[in-house]
């Protein structure tokens, strides 16, 4: 998992925002055969910080998403994927 403020698949500009995004790679972990799906899909707010935390039974994806303008300036919540 990744966040960015570029789709890694094309290189196309977010509008200066973050999303989150997840990598699917095949079988032979080759770079080559990397896909992306992207999770987040805010314009308006920066996806940032993803984690994958996982139990017994389910897992998770979370990121903070908000308003991030420096480090000590900030509104962010936790969202994520519950599996």
């Amino acid at each position: 998992m990744i966040s960015a403020d570029v789709n890694p698949s094309t290189g196309e500009a977010l509008g200066g925002k973050h999303q989150v995004f997840r990598a699917h790679v095949s079988a032979a972990d080759s770079t080559d055969t990397i896909q992306w799906q992207q999770l987040s899909n805010d314009p308006a707010r920066h996806n940032i910080r993803p984690l994958f935390a996982s139990g017994d039974e389910h897992s998770a994806i979370l990121w903070l998403r908000g308003t991030y303008n420096t480090y000590t300036d900030y509104y962010m919540d936790v969202v994520g994927i519950l599996n």
